[in-house]
């Protein structure tokens, strides 16, 4: 077996052990239920795509680590604990081929969890709404549904980016509980920490404001927070700035790249 049919095979496992395993379904489900309500409830969905996307940045922020770490927290760990593993390494596959073929299964399954539910929010606000949202009002910009577009856009990346994370979780436990409690102490560690860096320097008046818009791109949820702000709501909040767009994108890509670097170097330990 060649090294690509191999990166196709794992990749093709993942996609059908997501789709045949009801936890993963339901965990999808439930995302999609939240989402769709938080639209919903919050009257985003009557306001327009611009008020529905400021209404899901806080449960998009919260829920999509959820998500994507119960993808990713186990997926090394479960081919360790069945042999798959080594079976893999015999017939010549790659660290780097084994590693990037899985994430690329499960982020194609993130992906779909993530986005499914906006396409049901976006028909919701075109249908409820009506013309009365082809302008804002309150600054004569245009409410697109390329605004909810580009909010998951955003959502897939912080995903993506989260997902990454999780696989190297994986890759260095020795167990599931151990993976468990990694992924529970990284994720606050990286969530936390930033934020309460950026209040403490705030309060201590130790940061000025072009210092916090900068550190405000250091972690996959500051960074999405900001690109949300900055790309989506800024649309009506001129001369406000939440962070610096190109900082947070490099940080998303370096929180996507550095993790899978590690998994790579681990995962045959």
């Amino acid at each position: 077996m060649s090294r690509a049919q191999g990166s196709r095979t794992v990749l093709r496992r993942e996609l059908l052990t997501v789709l045949r395993t009801r936890a993963y379904l339901a965990l999808g489900v439930g995302y999609a239920a939240v989402v769709v309500g938080a639209a919903w409830f919050s009257g985003g969905a009557e306001s327009g795509y611009l008020p529905t996307a400021s209404s899901l940045t806080t449960p998009t922020e919260i829920l999509v680590p959820v998500v994507a770490f119960a993808l990713g927290y186990r997926v090394v760990l479960t081919d360790r604990s069945t042999g798959e593993l080594d079976v893999l390494r015999t017939y010549g596959l790659g660290r780097a081929e084994y590693v990037l073929s899985l994430y690329a299964g499960r982020l194609v399954a993130l992906s779909v969890v993530l986005v499914a539910p906006l396409v049901v929010v976006g028909g919701l606000v075109w249908t409820q709404s009506g013309p009365t949202i082809t302008v804002i009002a309150w600054h004569g910009g245009v409410d697109s549904p390329l605004l909810l577009a580009r909010f998951g856009v955003l959502t897939v990346a912080f995903g993506a980016a989260v997902l990454s994370v999780a696989v190297a979780v994986s890759a260095v436990s020795g167990t599931v509980r151990t993976a468990l409690a990694l992924a529970v102490l990284v994720w606050v560690a990286v969530a936390l920490g930033a934020d309460l860096g950026v209040i403490a320097g705030v309060v201590t008046e130790s940061l000025g404001d072009e210092a916090v818009v900068w550190l405000t791109s250091l972690s996959p949820n500051t960074a999405f927070r900001g690109l949300v702000l900055e790309t989506v709501v800024g649309v009506a909040s001129g001369g406000v700035r939440a962070t610096s767009v190109p900082a947070s994108v490099l940080s998303l890509v370096l929180w996507t790249v550095a993790p899978l670097v590690v998994a790579v170097r681990k995962v045959w330990k």
